[in-house]
């Protein structure tokens, strides 16, 4: 009786798709996992941001002396608040006037409102090297800090100096399935 030595054509072809079904399933469930990690982390991002805005508002409401003061002091950088009493900027600044440098100053808020903030690049600063998030003012008044990832314009939250409102956009979550 002889005995067959190694595996048929047939044999290997059934192991190589089955390992291959199972490698597309697992880098589908891979990328998916990283976009949603990326997602969560811009958000938790957001929040942080909003925090930071909430305790420097609460801050000046606090240790405001007189009506007219308007800005904190924070770890010895002054933030210097909009007349609605919202963190606009660090360095005086009239709130209608030079609109050209709105966002330098949403990116020194990015810097003074979150701890260790990532690098950014700033619209129409020119700057070296690829950054991970970008600071633009949309619209007189808003500051918008988004992060660049594919599809442009998919990872962003707005700042709204005059009310304080930080309003969040990222792809819609989706039901993740168990394995």
């Amino acid at each position: 009786m002889n005995r067959q030595q190694g595996w048929s054509r047939f044999e290997w072809l059934i192991t190589v798709s089955a390992i291959g079904i199972v490698l597309l399933f697992a880098v589908e469930r891979y990328l998916e996992m990283a976009r949603e990690g990326r997602r969560m982390g811009f958000e938790l991002l957001a929040n942080h941001f909003t925090a930071g805005v909430a305790l420097t508002r609460a801050n000046w409401l606090i240790n405001r002396v007189n009506p007219e003061q308007f800005f904190v002091q924070i770890d010895g950088q002054f933030v210097y608040m909009s007349e609605q009493g919202w963190p606009m900027s660090t360095e005086p600044v009239a709130e209608k006037s030079e609109p050209e440098k709105a966002p330098v100053f949403c990116r020194q808020l990015w810097d003074s409102l979150l701890q260790n903030p990532q690098q950014a690049t700033v619209e129409g600063v020119s700057e070296w090297g690829q950054r991970r998030y970008h600071i633009s003012s949309p619209h007189q008044g808003v500051c918008r800090y988004e992060l660049v990832a594919e599809p442009r314009g998919s990872h962003f939250f707005d700042y709204n100096v005059q009310t304080g409102q930080v309003s969040v956009r990222t792809p819609a979550a989706k039901q993740v399935t168990s394995l």
